[in-house]
């Protein structure tokens, strides 16, 4: 039964991976060198709109709950430190915890919100802009879709084996979890 839930939670977090890696890698690529070749009030006014609307049960399932599957990857290589695939699922984990949800809080979030505190179509919103899209290139925001990548790259081995490190130390988990 661990076999599964642990060949699940690698599935799940290599999907969910995958697909922010894309949503960070659309931003890096595309998003920002379009919004940013628009009129600053226009470009605005789409972050602002864009800021909002990424806030629903679909973003939070998928980047939330690959934190939460991450999280629980990590837990089981560390238990199962001798299998061959831990060191990679527990650098994956780490990599997507530290640089996809470490850089939203700390870098993404507040950037976002101080574009929400002004006026599309003010100086004081011009200056933001300019503040707001010479820290999107080249930039910290980059990580996102390499992070993305190689944290879904990290699930391919156990589940192309179909073996998730804990198949045959399932009782050890069993037991720390139950303790």
């Amino acid at each position: 039964m661990i076999d599964r839930l642990l060949f699940a939670l690698t599935f799940l977090s290599a999907l969910g991976s995958g697909v922010m890696a894309g949503l960070f890698f659309a931003f890096s690529a595309f998003v920002m060198t379009a919004l940013a070749r628009i009129a600053p009030a226009s470009g605005i006014a789409a972050m602002q709109s864009i800021s909002v609307t990424i806030l629903n049960p679909v973003f939070f399932a998928v980047f939330f709950g690959t934190v939460a599957t991450s999280l629980l990857l990590a837990v089981a290589a560390v238990f199962n430190w001798g299998e061959p695939a831990s060191i990679y699922l527990l650098a994956g984990s780490l990599l997507y915890i530290l640089c996809s949800l470490l850089v939203t809080i700390f870098f993404n979030v507040p950037l976002n919100d101080g574009l929400a505190a002004v006026a599309p179509d003010s100086a004081e919103g011009a200056a933001s802009w300019a503040r707001y899209l010479a820290a999107w290139r080249p930039s910290i925001p980059d990580i996102g879709p390499i992070n993305g990548a190689l944290s879904g790259v990290k699930d391919s081995g156990p589940l192309t084996k179909r073996r998730i490190g804990a198949v045959s130390r399932a009782g050890k988990i069993a037991t720390a979890f139950s303790k």
